[in-house]
């Protein structure tokens, strides 16, 4: 499911990640870390900011690990919204979480700056 739901995010088809995604839960199969940062990344690719938010708090509903390649997702589905707000509060807290401030954490957090007239 995984290469499926990240070839998606080219295309941004978040219809189809979360068919699959859904098509995953039926068949009792729990996703992973991978497959939530992969999820809320197509949704970031398709201007899905509010989907790509819910499945962020999600994981911690579900007792699923972030990691860095979880914020840097949802930090890039903040583009959609030009949410730098948000952007900079989901950089603070995978500071906070031990990640740092990762190159791509970064870059994901200036393109959500510029883009939003922040810059």
């Amino acid at each position: 499911y995984g290469a499926v739901i990240r070839s998606c995010i080219d295309q941004a088809s978040w219809k189809i990640a979360f068919q699959l995604y859904e098509e995953m839960i039926s068949r009792g199969i729990e996703p992973t870390t991978k497959i939530y940062n992969q999820l809320i990344a197509v949704c970031g690719a398709g201007q899905q900011y509010g989907k790509a938010m819910e499945l962020f708090r999600e994981m911690d509903e579900k007792g699923i690990q972030r990691d860095a390649g979880t914020y840097v997702s949802a930090i890039n589905a903040c583009r959609a919204e030009q949410d730098f707000d948000h952007a900079l509060e989901l950089a603070r807290e995978s500071e906070q979480q031990g990640f740092g401030l990762e190159i791509a954490t970064a870059n994901s957090l200036m393109q959500v700056a510029m883009e939003g007239g922040w810059w």
